[in-house]
């Protein structure tokens, strides 16, 4: 099953960042996570995205105490919410004049398994963090990334339930399907497998994004197929999982998709072989990313996925 031990969670002591953490140890426990690594960037000098050195802060508690008060009482009231939930508290403070950068060093180096934060906070540095960065993150993290609009993370948590998986038959997005349904055997959650048609790739495709046909003449049709055939080929546990066709631009058929069933979370690749999926981060999953009206975790190539027991594994002849 899915293995997730070490969350980090970046903070700025915005609302939508403070809400993030919150929702990360609720997101945790269905996890069962041990470590909550609660960091916080002492910005030296203009915030950039270059590479740049990195401090770790020896003694956390000590700058704790030059930071506002209503931060340090934040700070404390967010460690008491960790500890409480049977967590390990990892705090950490990190002087860098970049943002990114130490973030995803930190990630490396201490084995982190998860980044939760939201995607966008209000103005000035917190908006940098909460915006930009989480772009950075979700490209250059050694992990998965929950992201959250920040409107979003500021509402409760609600467990979830319903999965939505958009699928470009990319290795990457099978793997994606994997992890989808190893999180939803753990949690009793549905899984939504989607994919979208583009336009351009057929010329004869209805102009609705509902219109259906049901002839084995049409693409439709022939792309369930395929869908159902990359299901079995992707494999993981037996859940229940449903399919869904979509017409059109990839983002907007996903948002009539998620508009019409609302899911709890969506779970997808960000690249597919060598970067070619059609969910490649960059275009159609930065805007999933930004506009969907749930929590979306990511994948891509070279992430570090743990599982606690080896994967079988299955070839396309096979599935």
């Amino acid at each position: 099953m899915l293995h997730i031990k070490r969350i980090l969670i970046p903070l700025d002591f915005s609302p939508a960042s403070v809400a993030a953490a919150e929702y990360a140890l609720a997101f945790g426990k269905e996890l069962e996570a041990e470590e909550i690594h609660l960091i916080h960037i002492l910005v030296l000098g203009p915030a950039n995205d270059l590479y740049t050195d990195v401090l770790d802060v020896q003694d956390p508690q000590h700058h704790l105490q030059n930071l506002p008060e209503e931060w340090q009482e934040t700070w404390h009231r967010l460690q008491h919410q960790v500890e409480s939930a049977g967590y390990a508290f990892v705090p950490g403070m990190l002087q860098s004049d970049s943002i990114t950068t130490p973030l995803v060093k930190y990630a490396q180096t201490h084995q982190i398994d998860l980044v939760v934060m939201a995607t966008h906070g209000r103005t000035g540095i917190a908006h940098r963090l909460l915006g930009s960065v989480a772009d950075g993150l979700i490209e250059y993290a050694p992990c998965p990334v929950l992201t959250l609009r920040a409107d979003l993370a500021e509402k409760s948590y609600r467990d979830v339930r319903k999965i939505l998986v958009p699928l470009d038959f990319s290795e990457r997005s099978a793997e994606a399907l994997r992890v989808a349904r190893e999180y939803a055997q753990r949690t009793d959650a549905g899984l939504t497998a989607l994919n979208v048609i583009a336009r351009t790739e057929h010329s004869d495709l209805p102009a609705s994004p509902w219109e259906k046909a049901y002839n084995d003449k049409n693409p439709d049709v022939r792309q369930i197929h395929k869908l159902e055939a990359f299901i079995r080929y992707a494999g993981g546990p037996k859940v229940r999982l449903q399919t869904a066709l979509m017409y059109g631009d990839p983002v907007e058929a996903s948002q009539i998709y998620l508009e019409a069933y609302p899911q709890d979370l969506i779970l997808m690749s960000t690249r597919g072989r060598s970067g070619d999926g059609l969910f490649h981060y960059g275009s159609t999953a930065e805007e999933l990313v930004r506009r969907a009206p749930c929590p979306v975790l990511t994948f891509k190539q070279g992430d570090r996925i743990r599982f606690k027991h080896a994967r079988k594994k299955t070839s396309i002849a096979e599935a």
